[in-house]
């Protein structure tokens, strides 16, 4: 089992995210997921901002399901997710993108786009992924990244004006998916507050 991220050093002061120093370079036999909800600002106006929310969500509890007890850093963008993977999990990693991007399809009839690019293509590029763990409260550990290797991820996902064989495609057939202990925590929000938000 790959436990390069856990095995990172932990960082207990906040102002310490802020410092180069504290980061590691992602190996690169790594791969970063994208996954991104396509129209979610258009979506969130129309008042569908659980939905957006609940797929970003199931993005993450899928994948960390299908891999635990593997450790690995994510982040979470409200209407995505961005997470890195070793290359051991790749393919339990696809399946449960996959089935989330069916679901996301079927249930809310909204599009996520998914993909999934090696590490080492980013480095050939130019780019850089840091990683380093932050200690936020006594039993949680959050992902912190810096380089602007994930920005270069995301884009080559959500520019479809490329062609880009690390983009998914929607799978023909369902696969299941894991999403135990998945939480959405919303309170109703009247509608015009969610554009206002977000406008």
């Amino acid at each position: 089992m790959d436990t390069f991220y856990s095995s990172l050093p932990v960082i207990d002061e906040f102002s310490g995210i802020a410092d180069l120093e504290n980061y590691t370079r992602m190996p690169d036999s790594w791969h970063v997921v994208i996954a991104d909800i396509k129209g979610s600002s258009i979506a969130i106006k129309n008042g569908e901002y659980k939905a957006v929310n609940i797929i970003g969500v199931s993005v993450i509890t899928s994948i960390l399901n299908v891999i635990k007890p593997l450790t690995i850093p994510y982040i979470f963008g409200g209407d995505g997710a961005t997470l890195c993977v070793p290359h051991e999990v790749l393919s339990q990693v696809k399946n449960a993108l996959l089935t989330t991007q069916n679901m996301a399809d079927y249930q809310f009839n909204l599009d996520l786009r998914i993909g999934i690019i090696p590490v080492s293509v980013i480095y050939a590029a130019g780019h850089d992924v840091l990683v380093a763990r932050h200690q936020v409260s006594e039993h949680y550990i959050q992902a912190a990244f810096a380089g602007n290797g994930l920005d270069y991820a995301e884009d080559i996902i959500k520019n479809e004006s490329v062609e880009s064989p690390y983009r998914l495609e929607p799978a023909s057939d369902l696969i299941e998916a894991d999403y135990t202990g998945l939480e959405c925590r919303w309170d109703n929000v009247p509608i015009n507050m969610v554009r206002q938000f977000h406008s």
